[in-house]
């Protein structure tokens, strides 16, 4: 910019200096010369700031040039190395959900299963107590009491020696009640023949 302030300076000076001439009275011929020479001289001058101010802003324009080259390159970089930090963050927040996720899941399993063996330990401490009261019935020889408790029984899970003991038991009681009631009928039988 300074360039092109001085070449037009420089042009604007030469021409002032073409057109006043020195002030004296010279002759026409010589004045033509002079006129001549002054404009030939202007002419080479304003030549010259022209070849220099083109020249300067050919390396301005080349500075320039660098100079943008290499700030978006360093843009390209920044912004690349931002991409970058948003993809690890993104890949470990992914990560970390996942694993959060994996261990609530863990979490819950863990939990229903000690509930439901919780659950089962109850199931079976209740089927055992109820087998324990039909053995008493079918010992006080109440053999009825006994299979109805033995049919609720039979209602729930039981562990494989519960449902042994169960079956054994049932068959026992119902032998029992049909003893009884063979025996009612023979005694029913013998009062009837005493008389």
């Amino acid at each position: 910019m300074k360039s092109l302030l001085k070449c037009t300076w420089t042009v604007c000076l030469s021409a002032a200096v073409c057109l006043s001439g020195c002030g004296k009275k010279e002759s026409a011929a010589t004045q033509e010369n002079v006129g001549q020479a002054s404009t030939e001289s202007a002419t080479a001058n304003a030549r010259q700031a022209a070849s220099s101010v083109v020249s300067e802003v050919q390396q301005t324009q080349g500075k320039i040039v660098a100079d943008v080259k290499q700030a978006a390159e360093t843009v390209v970089a920044d912004t690349q190395k931002q991409a970058d930090a948003v993809v690890e963050a993104a890949q470990k927040a992914v990560s970390n959900t996942t694993l959060e996720a994996k261990e609530k899941v863990q979490e819950a399993v863990s939990s229903a299963t000690a509930d439901a063996n919780d659950k089962a330990q109850e199931g079976v401490a209740k089927a055992q107590n109820l087998i324990e009261q039909a053995k008493a019935l079918v010992t006080q020889q109440k053999y009825r009491d006994a299979l109805t408790i033995i049919n609720q029984v039979a209602q729930l899970t039981l562990t494989p020696e519960q449902q042994k003991q169960l079956n054994d038991l049932k068959v026992e009681t119902q032998k029992m009640l049909e003893n009884e009631a063979v025996s009612g009928a023979l005694k029913g039988i013998g009062g009837l023949l005493r008389k």
